[in-house]
């Protein structure tokens, strides 16, 4: 039997669940992109998962996880760390594994965060110091940005207060606009 309480599970962190299977994954970039899935339906089954061969002086963080409802894949979003340039990567599992780079609107800097949720075949993830959430989509494997509304308070250090939510089939985010709100 095992339980998950809080945001971490031994040494991993919680990242998102989709249909019922828990990611679980390192905290921050490491080398092989290393994370679990956790369906807690089965008793004391986790599945292990690792990118295969990185090139040498590659991390991964991993972002999220999504399923396609027309492809009938699970995949993994990661974010490619490789001689100070970043890209985002999609790994599918099941059948033949595979790695390849997505198509992006303009990834220029690190991400920070794996603040991740899934909803109806796209993970968005959310990097709480910039203004923007990225839109991952599952089947098309391509990613679009969202641009958070208002200003972000100079008082706060982040554009967001919470964590990504759904509400009524939503997606929602408190902003950090203004004092106070």
């Amino acid at each position: 039997m095992r339980a998950l309480s809080g945001e971490r599970y031994f040494e991993d962190r919680y990242v998102n669940t989709c249909n019922g299977v828990v990611l679980l994954a390192a905290d921050g970039y490491s080398r092989r992109g290393r994370c679990a899935l956790w369906n807690p339906a089965v008793a004391d089954v986790v599945r292990d998962v690792a990118v295969p061969d990185p090139a040498k002086g590659t991390d991964y963080l991993v972002l999220g996880l999504g399923y396609g409802r027309r492809s009938k894949t699970y995949k993994l979003l990661l974010c490619r760390w490789q001689r100070f340039e970043y890209s985002l990567q999609v790994y599918a599992l099941g059948g033949q594994p595979r790695l390849r780079a997505v198509s992006s609107t303009g990834l220029d800097t690190k991400i920070q965060s794996q603040e991740s949720l899934y909803m109806d075949g796209t993970v968005f993830v959310l990097d709480v110091d910039k203004p923007v959430i990225l839109a991952f989509d599952v089947d098309d494997e391509t990613v679009a940005t969202i641009d958070m509304p208002g200003e972000r308070d100079p008082d706060w250090p982040w554009h967001a207060r919470s964590k990504l939510m759904e509400m009524s089939g939503r997606l929602c985010v408190a902003t950090n606009h203004g004092h106070n709100r």
